[in-house]
């Protein structure tokens, strides 16, 4: 069995923000902000202030507050995506924060941290406006188990920085095309995967995690699984090999069983969310 161990975790943020609603009027250049958001008091809308979610708004942070990991998840290995929502007054300061999804053991971590944030202070036609917004904390680990490591293989970048170092031919291989095209990085990412499922690269027990992340992501990436998804899901159910905890197999038959489509969406979430438990 391979053991993999989190070794340190790193922070990626990024601000996403949804549009929900057109504008016509100008937008005028984005100004620096006037004050210092940690020092000042926290001002609501006045009654009737229009909020506008103002589209992708990515890279408008001024400051984006990184937030500490909260030991507690680490400790019992939570990581993932947090969503925060934002509402930015005409400042660029965060009036409020909530969260919107992600691990409850890291929402405060995560609030703290938005609160902290600052933006561009935007203007429409010379006017200083209300934002909506939201802002993504990703939480990820150093190393994956093998089930994350499935769940995640095409993402090459990702790869890149977390694939084993106890496989280093593998590893090599990731690290040599790094600069190539997507289609020899995609080539390589296959060939590593061939070598793991039908190699005997890895134990019997990492190899049937690998498949089942891999069948995951698939699941996920189209939110439904067809009838040949679905045979190959039953045929790894059919050969659950020893190690594996027996709480990713039940879940695994909860997804090849259900059918409604919104039990399925939090079944899949909630294996999303504890990957690291389902795995190890």
């Amino acid at each position: 069995m391979l053991a993999l161990k989190i070794l340190t975790t790193l922070f990626a943020f990024s601000i996403l923000f949804a549009a929900s609603h057109s504008i016509s009027a100008q937008v005028d250049s984005v100004k620096k902000p006037s004050v210092d958001c940690s020092t000042i008091e926290v001002v609501e809308p006045p009654k009737g202030t229009t909020i506008i979610s103002f589209g992708v708004l990515n890279g408008r942070a001024l400051h984006l507050e990184k937030p500490a990991f909260p030991a507690a998840a680490l400790a019992v290995g939570v990581r993932g995506d947090v969503q925060v929502s934002i509402r930015i007054d005409p400042r660029g300061c965060v009036s409020e924060a909530n969260v919107v999804s992600g691990h409850p053991l890291l929402a405060s971590a995560s609030l703290n941290a938005a609160r902290k944030s600052s933006f561009e202070p935007i203007t429409i036609s010379g006017n200083p406006i209300w934002v909506y917004g939201v802002i993504v904390y990703k939480y990820l680990p150093k190393e994956m188990n093998w089930l994350e490591l499935g769940y995640h293989f095409n993402n090459f970048e990702m790869m890149l920085e977390l694939f084993p170092t106890t496989l280093p031919n593998q590893r090599i291989l990731i690290e040599n095309v790094s600069s190539a095209s997507l289609e020899e990085k995609q080539q390589a990412l296959d060939s590593i995967s061939s070598g793991i499922i039908g190699q005997g690269v890895v134990d019997a027990k990492s190899r049937w995690l690998f498949m089942f992340g891999i069948w995951l992501k698939e699941f996920d990436r189209h939110q439904s699984a067809d009838e040949k998804s679905k045979r190959r899901l039953s045929q790894m159910l059919d050969s659950v090999p020893d190690g594996v905890n027996p709480d990713v197999t039940r879940k695994a038959r909860l997804l090849h069983s259900q059918t409604d489509q919104e039990e399925l969406q939090k079944l899949l979430q909630m294996i999303k969310t504890n990957m690291f438990a389902l795995g190890n």
